[in-house]
């Protein structure tokens, strides 16, 4: 559904519906990626979930929602065939964005001052032979503020370390994601892991989680048996 109400893409498991904002601007590529993140990994892991007859597995455990993100974030890098994609750039960005908001240095930060060393970052990474000329101190400006935005909003941006706590998930979720499908490679045992993690929203990446998770599921469907 194409919303003027929604201002970022969205999955609702409950109402069965994929919400894009009327701003979304995506090439063919895009889209594809992100429909495997919202379709296949969000909404797939909904309906899942809600098969089981167990509500948590359908509306997401307490400790769900890095796992799923970083999941979407494998399978955008998957359609895109590499690991260096706008998807896991932007997640690490953010990720480092948080990290100089919330002080990972030892001083908390606010709006101005998290995207004023934000930019500067940028700009070192995209110096072409250690020069940064005016196309690429614009270019670093333009994406540090997308991701101040996203770091600060419903803020007022004067408040040190107060910031959106979604914007670490992404890149938390995709390095236990990752560790996750490793072992499972090493295993033998990739087919019964990709299984596993779309069983519900769970933390399919906590053996502790995922083994309940299959017990109630097992509990579950003894009874309607």
């Amino acid at each position: 559904v194409v919303s003027n109400e929604k201002s970022i893409v969205s999955t609702n498991g409950t109402k069965k519906q994929i919400y894009l904002p009327t701003t979304t601007r995506r090439n063919a590529s895009e889209l594809r990626r992100l429909y495997l993140h919202e379709r296949g990994v969000h909404a797939d892991r909904s309906v899942k979930g809600e098969a089981t007859g167990v509500a948590k597995l359908k509306f997401g455990t307490s400790n769900y929602a890095d796992v799923e993100e970083g999941e979407g974030i494998l399978y955008e890098c998957a359609e895109a065939g590499s690991m260096q994609n706008p998807s896991i750039n932007r997640a690490r960005d953010r990720y480092i964005v948080a990290g100089l908001a919330l002080g990972a240095d030892g001083q908390p930060k606010d709006g101005r001052q998290t995207y004023e060393i934000m930019w500067r970052l940028l700009a070192v990474k995209y110096a072409v032979d250690g020069f940064i000329d005016e196309e690429i101190e614009a270019r670093a400006k333009k994406e540090a503020t997308v991701h101040d935005d996203n770091a600060f909003r419903g803020t007022n941006w004067a408040m040190p370390g107060v910031i959106y706590s979604k914007l670490k998930v992404y890149y938390e979720g995709i390095m236990k994601d990752a560790a996750y499908y490793r072992q499972a490679i090493a295993d033998n045992r990739l087919s019964e892991a990709m299984d596993d993690s779309h069983i519900g929203k769970i933390d399919h990446t906590n053996p502790q989680e995922l083994h309940f998770a299959k017990r109630i599921i097992a509990k579950q469907q003894a009874v309607a048996a």
